[in-house]
């Protein structure tokens, strides 16, 4: 961010908060692009003052508050859905303080200047009368800024710059001096070397990496053929085939419907083949053989996950890092660790996990009795 910019942010640290400082611009010099998008502003959920949760009870539906992705930083706010570029937030609300007002480190607020000179401080400790803003983190590092802020008449406002990942935080940067001023941890750049060319196999359709021809021809099967065939398509995915009654079958996947059930648990299936591929579990019947080791599975997708332990096969590249994985699921779990993704909330508290075996682990070593 340049030197002299007014786009400031709140930070997190061990949960207290420091004073920001925003400037007045002149009226000569207006922002018209911050400007024309508050008609845009997404609302506050409304929460009258004096609840004692008010702050977190005015969060939009799709934002929560969870621990943050920044070590010792307590909590912060998470996205939900993905973000586009552009959306306003606000106002940041709070008490008032006028400039004669002595402040007190660690508070949760805003100092906003006119002309270098304190004009007054929003002030958003008591959680009784202030909203969710309060919660927004400072990044640790630039390249996780996703929201910038401004003033209005007299009030504060956050907006997206760029487009946001679901299940991320959402963070407002400070600049590498003034967070330092504020004791938060700035990681250090790393100029040594220029960031690693990842090389492999990617696939025309969805972009994923592999790292061997074969692997991409066996995955691009997958994928429907991409000519006018008349085939019959999926509107929600790439799924296509020849026959109008498979089509129908598919798309109950993604109405949610599920009509074959389980006689021997609650499970519950979309697919009368999902379902007697389920069965097997409860029969133990396991009709597919390692021809290395002998080992067998009940599925034949877990014999060749398996056979690729003999092989050292790892057919799925990171494009990020150029790690190569077994599975695709691993792969996924991966790449939460670069874009910093956390898709599992947990129920009863504020920790949120990259992978869903992680947090049913979380659940009983914490929560289950």
């Amino acid at each position: 961010m340049s030197e002299g910019s007014f786009v400031l942010g709140i930070a997190i640290i061990s949960e207290a908060r420091v004073c920001g400082s925003l400037q007045f611009p002149p009226r000569s010099n207006d922002n018209h692009t911050h400007l024309s998008k508050i008609s845009e502003t997404l609302a506050n959920t409304v929460v009258p003052k004096g609840d004692p949760e008010r702050a977190k009870r005015t969060l939009p539906y799709f934002f929560s508050v969870g621990i943050s992705s920044i070590p010792k930083a307590g909590v912060g706010v998470w996205t939900e859905v993905p973000l586009v570029a552009g959306m306003v937030f606000g106002p940041f609300e709070g008490k008032i303080l006028k400039k004669n007002h002595a402040y007190k480190a660690g508070e949760y607020s805003w100092e906003v200047r006119k002309q270098s000179k304190v004009h007054h401080c929003v002030d958003a400790a008591d959680k009784s009368i202030s909203n969710w803003m309060r919660y927004v983190n400072c990044a640790d590092d630039e390249q996780w800024q996703t929201m910038t802020a401004f003033q209005y008449m007299g009030k504060i406002y956050y907006k997206t710059y760029k487009p946001v990942l679901p299940y991320t935080e959402i963070l407002i940067w400070y600049g590498d001096d003034y967070a330092s001023k504020l004791g938060i941890e700035v990681k250090a750049k790393k100029f040594l070397q220029p960031p690693k060319e990842i090389t492999g196999f990617p696939c025309d359709v969805c972009s994923s990496l592999f790292s061997s021809p074969e692997s991409l021809r066996s995955h691009r099967k997958k994928h429907a053929r991409m000519q006018h065939d008349g085939r019959h398509r999926c509107p929600e995915c790439s799924y296509s085939s020849d026959k109008a009654t498979h089509l129908r079958r598919h798309l109950l996947t993604h109405s949610g419907e599920k009509p074959h059930a389980c006689p021997h648990c609650p499970k519950r299936f979309s697919r009368v083949d999902h379902l007697r591929t389920h069965l097997l579990l409860h029969t133990g019947q396991k009709q597919h053989a390692c021809t290395t080791c002998g080992e067998r599975f009940s599925l034949k997708h877990y014999l060749v996950q398996h056979e690729r332990t003999h092989s050292g096969e790892r057919p799925y590249r990171c494009p990020d890092c150029g790690k190569d994985f077994t599975r695709a699921s691993h792969l996924n779990g991966h790449r939460r660790l670069h874009t910093r993704q956390r898709p599992y909330p947990c129920p009863h508290c504020e920790y949120r996990s990259t992978e869903s075996g992680t947090l049913t682990r979380h659940i009983s070593r914490k929560h289950a009795r």
